[in-house]
C-alpha cells in the first residue's frame, strides 16, 4: 500500500471540476444552534480575539461557542484590551 492515498485526490479532482465556475454557497446552520453576537460600538482599528488568537476586524464577531471556558476580546491596533468577555 505504498503511496496510496485512497480517494482523497479523485475527491478533490471532482470539488475542484464543480467549483470551477460555480463557487460554493454559504451554508445555513441548523435552527437551534447556540450563536454569540458580539458588537463594538467603535471599532476603527479593532479586532475581535477568541482565546488571545484573532478572529476577524469589525463592528461584529460572528462566534459559533465551542465546548469548553472562552475569553472573547476588543482588542485596538496595539493588542490593548478595550473589552473583554469570559
Amino acid at each position: 500500500m505504498r503511496d496510496d492515498a485512497g480517494a482523497a485526490p479523485v475527491w478533490a479532482a471532482v470539488m475542484r471540476a464543480l467549483h470551477a465556475k460555480t463557487p460554493s454557497r454559504q451554508q445555513t446552520p441548523p435552527s437551534g444552534l447556540p450563536r454569540v453576537g458580539l458588537t463594538a460600538a467603535s471599532t476603527a482599528d479593532a479586532r475581535w480575539q477568541v482565546d488571545g488568537r484573532p478572529v476577524v476586524r469589525g463592528a461584529r464577531l460572528p462566534w459559533f461557542p465551542q465546548p469548553g471556558r472562552h475569553q472573547i476580546a476588543l482588542v485596538d491596533a496595539r493588542g490593548a484590551g478595550l473589552r473583554t468577555r469570559r
